[in-house]
Parts: structure tokens; C-alpha cells; sequence
């Protein structure tokens, strides 16, 4: 793994690699975790998200390691994604007006594409490109050690999608049917239904801008012809109590959630991807949704919150094989922080039943966040302790 050509870093980083390779003590684990690390690229760059578009909307990097400066320049809490297709690779949410974000990203050669802010603004483009460093080099682990994980992982997926397109044609029966109260009803089952798999619903863009797009990441928010899916459904029950233009809305809902089932099967995961998306979602919750809230209307977060951590907890149990060989503390941590977030949501039930998310005050909130972010933080690390980043 070293080489005399490679940096005083780069060999102190092998020689830990390595040792926590010894720990496992598996010969088979060991060879199929080693990997080689991409070059780091130099210097920071800088993007700034204006109210249609990025400046600059067109960046060349080389493979590698790219660290850039988000700075939102516009009047709306925006975010920053690299796209790989519709796969999201790396993201930043939450930037507020004025404020600057780093987002570091290892990118492998080849065409990625950035959001500029808003979900209606046009796309930039990045071209990476290979370097006489990075020929050759592979970023990847062998999947092999985590093919049963892996394959465990897309039958939950598909179980979930299967359950979640069930519950959604119900739906749409329902307001088909007129039924204010009865489509009231399903919409929280819904919501902690889908997000058991919302851990790999925010890599598929497409299909989370078909799904579930908020009205705050529109130009015209809720008056925003790209205002469609779940939320759109929400806002109409509960904010105006009423199942007008509601029909086509649900028909096209169902039939975009039939086509998850294909979508997940054919989606490729990494053996990274168990740890990393689990995170970003606990991330993404601790920073975003348990502050401010997304589902507004009906104020049905802490439901979806018990699906999140459903999800959460599937991805945990699969990495756990593995982390109780390489490093038994990191699983024991993971399995601490995931208790502990579910303590936290489980602690705002009232009569067995989670609350509106308006009853919870920024005491509670905050409690919820710090519990979610030790989560992430605690899933940060598996990676690292598998060797896999």
C-alpha cells in the first residue's frame, strides 16, 4: 500500500489503515478492504449561488479531492448538490442568504452536474478530469465482503417501496372518492412509510423531485407548477382542507411510487454507501427537518421521524457483522446513538401517539437535534473503521 513516491500523510493514513486491517483479523475481510486513495486536490473553489443560476456555472477540477466555497448570494435559504445523473454524490443544505459553506467531494473523472439553489433554477456542469496521479487509482472497495449486506439491503428497500405504493393507491382511492377524512388519515402512515427508505430517496433526485419536493426549494413555492407529490397533497388536506385539484396530483403520486420498486432494484450500491447514507440522512434531520419541520401542514414529523430511524437502524444492523470484527467500540457507539435517538422521539409521545410537531418547543427540538447529530457523527465513523472511505 505504500510506496516511496507517496507523502509522510498519505503513509501515516496506510499505517492506520492497516492496523485496523490487523484488528479484523479476517484474511479474507482484509484483502477485500484494501483501497487506494485518490489524489487531494489543491486550493478551494469558489461557487456562488445567485438567484437563477451559479457563478461560475461551469467548473473544470481534477479527479480527486475538491473542496468548494458555497456562498449563497440570494434572498432564500438554499442548498448546493454534485449530481452524477440523478444520483446525488455530495450536497450542502441549509445555506442561508450571505453565508458561505464548504462542501468537500472525492470525484473519479468524468461529467457531474451541480443545482444552483432553488430546484426550478437551471443546472452547472463539472468536468473532472483525470490526472497522471489519479491513473489508475481506485476509490472503491471490493463489494464482495458486503454482497449478502448489500443484497439484504434491496430486498428491505423494495419491501418498503412495495408497502409504500400499496399505501399510496389507497390515497388515491380515497380522494378519488371524496373522502376528506379517510385520506386525511393515511397521509402520517404514508410519511413514516417512506421514510424507511428516505436514506437512498435523497441519492435519486428525480425521483425525490417527483415524490416529495418542498415548496420552500420552489421559485414559486406552493404556487409552483413543479409543486407536486406528497407535500403538495398535504398542504391541500390540511392547509385548505379540501381535496380540490387533488386528483391528478394522487394519480401521478401512485403511479411515480410504482415505479420505485424498478428504480431501487436497479440503483447500485457501494459498500460505503451503507454508512454514508444512513448519516446523511441523520445529518440532514439534525440540521433541517428537526429544527424547522417539512411536513408544515400536517405537522406529522415525529411519525416520519419513527420511520427515519426504522430505516437508520436496518442500515446499522448490516454494517454491524463487519464493525464487530474491525472495530467493536464503533458498533457499540452506533448501537448507543441510535437507542438514544430513538429514546429522544419516543419521549414526546403522549398517550401513545406522537404529537403534532407544533407542540414541540426549541427545548424539545433542540434535544431531538443533538440526538440526531450524535447519530450521524457515530455513523461518520464506520466507514473509517472498515476502511472503506
Amino acid at each position: 500500500m505504500a510506496d516511496h513516491k507517496k507523502s509522510a500523510r498519505t503513509l501515516r493514513l496506510a499505517a492506520i489503515g492497516a492496523g485496523l486491517l490487523a484488528i479484523a483479523g479476517v484474511a479474507a475481510f482484509t484483502l477485500a478492504l484494501k483501497t487506494a486513495r485518490a489524489p487531494e486536490s489543491s486550493g478551494n473553489l469558489k461557487v456562488t449561488i445567485r438567484a437563477n443560476a451559479c457563478d461560475p456555472n461551469t467548473l473544470t477540477v481534477p479527479a480527486g479531492k475538491n473542496t468548494f466555497l458555497v456562498q449563497n448570494a440570494s434572498e432564500r435559504t438554499v442548498e448546493w448538490e454534485i449530481l452524477d445523473g440523478v444520483m446525488v454524490v455530495e450536497e450542502k443544505e441549509n445555506i442561508l442568504p450571505g453565508f458561505t459553506q464548504t462542501v468537500t467531494a472525492h470525484l473519479s473523472p468524468g461529467a457531474y452536474q451541480m443545482t444552483c439553489g432553488l430546484l426550478t433554477n437551471p443546472q452547472g456542469t463539472i468536468t473532472v478530469t483525470a490526472s497522471t496521479d489519479s491513473t489508475g487509482v481506485s476509490t472503491k472497495p471490493d463489494d464482495k465482503v458486503f454482497l449478502g449486506a448489500i443484497a439484504e439491503y434491496k430486498v428491505f428497500l423494495r419491501l418498503n417501496a412495495a408497502t409504500l405504493a400499496a399505501e399510496t393507491h389507497k390515497l388515491a382511492d380515497a380522494v378519488t372518492a371524496g373522502d376528506l377524512a379517510g385520506t386525511k388519515a393515511l397521509y402520517p402512515q404514508i410519511r413514516q412509510d417512506y421514510g424507511k427508505i428516505a436514506s437512498i430517496m435523497l441519492r435519486l433526485s428525480d425521483a425525490e423531485s417527483a415524490i416529495n419536493p418542498l415548496a420552500d426549494d420552489l421559485g414559486k413555492r406552493e404556487d409552483d407548477p413543479a409543486f407536486i407529490g406528497l407535500h403538495r397533497i398535504e398542504y391541500g388536506l390540511f392547509a385548505k382542507s379540501s381535496l380540490d385539484g387533488l386528483a391528478p396530483i394522487a394519480a401521478k403520486l401512485a403511479a411515480d411510487v410504482d415505479g420505485l420498486g424498478d428504480r431501487l432494484k436497479a440503483a447500485k450500491v457501494q459498500p460505503s454507501d451503507l454508512a454514508a447514507n444512513a448519516a446523511k440522512l441523520s445529518s440532514r434531520m439534525a440540521d433541517r427537518q428537526v429544527p424547522n419541520g417539512e411536513n408544515k401542514y400536517a405537522k406529522s414529523d415525529l411519525t416520519e421521524f419513527h420511520g427515519n430511524l426504522l430505516g437508520i437502524g436496518k442500515l446499522i444492523s448490516l454494517l454491524k457483522p463487519a464493525l464487530a470484527t474491525a472495530s467493536p467500540q464503533t458498533a457499540a457507539d452506533l448501537d448507543e446513538k441510535l437507542a438514544a435517538a430513538n429514546a429522544a422521539v419516543d419521549a414526546t409521545m403522549k398517550d401513545g401517539q406522537y404529537p403534532h410537531y407544533d407542540t414541540i418547543d426549541k427545548a424539545g427540538r433542540d434535544k431531538l437535534a443533538a440526538a440526531f447529530t450524535a447519530l450521524a457523527d457515530a455513523l461518520a465513523k464506520a466507514n473509517a473503521s472498515l476502511s472503506l472511505n
